[in-house]
């Protein structure tokens, strides 16, 4: 791969993104050196009080959060975990407006939040952008399985559970349910806990 492209990348990104890694992963070295990126080492399963380390990317954490090994976050909006908010592992959050993550929020691996398409689709008649970033809030008490997509405009109610690999592309205003692709709702009057 050609460094100085990446080079290039890092530094347009730097202050925006940042990777959580272990840091004997090889990944390490080409973030942080190759990259230039921000790269946090993940020394423990749970971190507290990342207000302060979180404040230079314009993320605002409530109380603990737990962020596992891979995640990924670009964020040029307003991002903000509530208390006892954890997430797996592998989990990339793209943030072009706003996310909210209420209290006791648990993201399982591999899953994908963005609440913006990252390119412009413009009316040809009248030249507006018709795909704007779009706010993303999860209510307290949800819980999103492992590979699923929480697209933008989306709003969890609270203690909702969303399936594996579902994509959620619309809000879900109802609680206590379980939640399943294409926003069908697959059981009603549930609740779940660690």
């Amino acid at each position: 791969r050609d460094r100085s492209v990446s080079r290039g990348l890092g530094d347009v990104y730097k202050r925006q993104t940042f990777l959580i890694v272990h840091k004997e992963s090889s990944l390490f070295t080409y973030f942080k050196e190759v990259l230039n990126m921000n790269v946090f080492l993940l020394r423990m399963s749970i971190i507290k009080n990342l207000i302060f380390n979180f404040r230079y990317f314009g993320i605002r954490s409530e109380g603990k959060v737990r962020l596992g090994v891979g995640t990924r976050i670009s964020n040029v909006g307003t991002l903000v975990f509530g208390n006892n908010f954890s997430i797996t592992a592998d989990l990339s959050i793209i943030c072009g407006k706003s996310i909210t993550f209420e209290d006791n929020v648990l993201i399982s691996w591999g899953c994908q939040i963005m609440d913006t398409d990252l390119h412009k689709i413009f009316n040809i008649d009248t030249n507006q952008i018709i795909n704007s970033p779009k706010e993303i809030y999860i209510s307290e008490h949800c819980w999103i399985c492992s590979g699923c997509k929480i697209l933008k405009g989306v709003r969890l109610a609270s203690n909702i559970i969303v399936a594996a690999d579902s994509t959620i592309t619309k809000s879900i205003l109802t609680n206590n349910v379980i939640v399943g692709f294409n926003n069908r709702i697959l059981k009603e009057k549930v609740r779940w806990e660690v």
